[in-house]
């Protein structure tokens, strides 16, 4: 199984990050809502399959790929025109 992380909205905040493998999707939320999908039996993400407890590995091994601490903002740098 390969593992990658993806950060679907807004890198600086950890408001909503994810990591994914080949067959699962994991999405955390600042609240500590989560979402899970098993691309397997359901590519499209129709349902959430966190809260089902035998998916409590899958998760687990999901989440070390996220951030644990939010990185301080880059510099505001603008493109300068020629």
């Amino acid at each position: 199984m390969w593992l990658r992380p993806f950060y679907p909205h807004q890198v600086q905040s950890l408001s909503k990050l994810g990591a994914m493998s080949c067959s699962w999707r994991y999405i955390r939320y600042a609240d500590g809502s989560e979402e899970l999908y098993d691309h397997g039996s359901d590519p499209d993400e129709w349902h959430n399959v966190a809260g089902q407890p035998t998916n409590a590995k899958v998760i687990d091994r999901l989440k070390r790929w996220l951030p644990t601490t939010e990185a301080l903002p880059g510099p505001d740098v603008k493109r300068q025109k020629k």
